[in-house]
């Protein structure tokens, strides 16, 4: 019933929470950062528990607290627009991070997802997307982390293919259903006398 999910709700921010607290050093900063997310999530088709999820896996891959509404809006855009899994986007972007190199297999899983980092890489490069794939596979060329990087802030860039798409599709059905879902959250937890004045959650 809605008592269990009100509690099973509470649980999994709680969870996230404490997570959070030993990745970014202090409870402060992790109520800190959940608020920024859940503030996000309202001008986004995607609902918060999801972001604190994808928060979570960017912070492990070394993305900083300041930097992280900016990379979840960056590749929440990407997603958008190439209508992309975004939970795929944030693993490959933060396994680059982590070890600051993109392989081939890292490159096709944007070029999978409809996402032309093979040609944005060639052209930045002054190469065909042919000799950008022999000379990574023999090692003469290394696509680092700020390589993608770059390539995905311009996409999102105005003027890029991914620009602000994600502004559109939160006015979407889905979209609308998505904050729909956060609001009903939100009152859920506060009848159960569980959130942020409270602190028990944020």
């Amino acid at each position: 019933g809605l008592g269990a999910f009100g509690i099973n709700l509470a649980s999994q921010i709680q969870s996230t929470r404490i997570g959070l607290e030993t990745m970014l050093g202090s409870a402060e900063n992790a109520k800190s950062l959940m608020k920024e997310v859940t503030a996000f999530a309202k001008k986004t088709p995607f609902n918060r528990l999801e972001l604190f999820d994808y928060a979570k896996q960017l912070t492990g891959a070394g993305i900083a607290q300041k930097d992280m509404i900016g990379t979840l809006n960056k590749l929440g855009n990407v997603a958008s627009a190439f209508n992309a899994p975004l939970q795929n986007i944030i693993t490959n972007y933060g396994e680059i991070r982590a070890g600051n190199r993109a392989m081939t297999r890292d490159i096709r899983e944007f070029s999978n997802k409809g996402i032309p980092m093979w040609e944005k890489l060639a052209e930045k490069m002054g190469i065909t997307v042919a000799e950008l794939q022999r000379g990574i596979d023999t090692q003469k060329i290394k696509v680092d982390f700020e390589d993608i990087d770059t390539i995905l802030t311009q996409m999102t860039s105005k003027g890029g293919l991914a620009f602000d798409v994600m502004a559109k599709k939160s006015k979407t059905f889905d979209g609308a259903l998505s904050n729909i879902q956060d609001t009903f959250e939100s009152v859920m937890l506060k009848f159960m006398g569980v959130d942020d004045k409270r602190g028990w959650i944020f």
